[in-house]
């Protein structure tokens, strides 16, 4: 191996390193911390693009590493990230572009949702934008309704095993039993769709402003994450919104699912 590509290799490295350790990274900060000049920070950026290694969120157009390197990721590691710039987002952008309303991608993990990337930056109207990489709530989130409405009774009563006690996180920030929960779900798996338990009101301060239905995507008969379109809580009912919008929604999930099939 030549001095050259030993280099490009340990700048390539360096990247993945610099974005495991701080999440999302524009350029310019990436050439800040790295001191890799830019035009060869975009070449090895659009190399580890096009073989899913990174990813560039539509949300705020920051890099992001799709590989988990464990002594530096502070997050949790979600499997189907390298899904989504390529695969899962384009549809995403096209709701937005058809309906209006911002679309928010959610994927399913162990013990929460995380919100991997979002539309909210391309829809005329104007939701504050989203924190990727927020964890979320799993029975309480729209997002997480949806999702658990389509797995096995199994799977739930794991999850809910997991977070049992947690106030965060669990089932008992609700104040609701198992049974209730149940029941929450198999009226989500009639509608087709997944909408936030009345007493939750999202992870940040803005979250209570927002209201939003959601659709669960499947790789492989599981679903693995869901379409969230969102919308401000006091602009109609869920019932009316989704009498508008659930279709569009759900075709696009289907959509999704194909595409990871």
């Amino acid at each position: 191996m030549t001095k050259l590509q030993n280099m490009s290799m340990d700048r390539g490295l360096t990247v993945l390193e610099t974005l495991a350790a701080n999440g999302g990274l524009s350029l310019a900060q990436l050439h800040k911390i790295t001191d890799i000049p830019k035009t060869p920070l975009r070449r090895l950026l659009s190399t580890m693009m096009d073989r899913d290694f990174v990813r560039r969120s539509v949300a705020d157009n920051r890099y992001r590493t799709n590989i988990l390197i464990p002594r530096l990721t502070k997050s949790g590691f979600l499997p189907h990230l390298s899904d989504l710039s390529g695969i899962i987002m384009p549809h995403a952008i096209a709701l937005t572009a058809e309906i209006g309303w911002p679309t928010d991608i959610h994927l399913l993990g162990a013990g929460c949702m995380t919100m991997a990337d979002s539309t909210r930056k391309l829809s005329p109207f104007q939701l504050y934008h989203g924190q990727i990489n927020l964890p979320l709530n799993m029975f309480g989130s729209a997002s997480g309704v949806a999702c658990l409405s389509r797995c096995s009774l199994g799977y739930v009563e794991e999850m809910l095993d997991m977070r049992e006690g947690d106030a965060s996180y669990g089932l008992d920030r609700f104040g609701i039993t198992r049974t209730a929960y149940f029941d929450v779900l198999s009226q989500a798996k009639e509608l087709g769709y997944g909408i936030r338990l009345p007493n939750y009101q999202g992870e940040t301060e803005l979250g209570v402003e927002l209201a939003a239905i959601a659709v669960p995507f499947a790789k492989q008969n599981r679903p693995i994450g869901a379409a969230v379109t969102m919308y401000p809580r006091d602009h109609r009912s869920t019932e009316d919104f989704a009498a508008d919008f659930f279709d569009k929604l759900n075709s696009t999930a289907n959509a999704i699912t194909a595409a990871l099939s």
